[in-house]
């Protein structure tokens, strides 16, 4: 998971790093949220909640954006291919791909 942070309209950072301490704090609550140290052993959800709750606080006024990636090997099944007609095959299938993206098919 990517957490992408924005400013909120004052331009700055609701939640911020402090790489002196390894801390990461709420600057308009004034709170410490959590050290990284302590967060490489919290489960993932826990301090990426934390985080994203942290930062659309309405108190923050911050943005996030979040990229979920799933890092998994590519797959195509392909469904029984029928006979050609006209000079056309068509093949259909499913894929773990992500949506709109394409898929070429070469023959020899």
């Amino acid at each position: 998971m990517i957490v992408v942070q924005e400013p909120g309209p004052d331009g700055r950072f609701g939640v911020t790093y402090n790489a002196t301490t390894d801390e990461v704090a709420s600057f308009y609550r004034n709170t410490r949220l959590f050290q990284l140290t302590a967060a490489r052993s919290m489960e993932i959800n826990n301090s990426a909640g934390t985080l994203i709750q942290a930062i659309t606080d309405p108190i923050s006024r911050d943005r996030c954006t979040i990229y979920h990636i799933i890092a998994a090997p590519p797959q195509i099944e392909i469904d029984p291919i029928g006979t050609a007609r006209k000079n056309t095959l068509r093949i259909s299938g499913t894929t773990n791909l992500p949506k709109g993206g394409s898929v070429s098919a070469y023959t020899s």
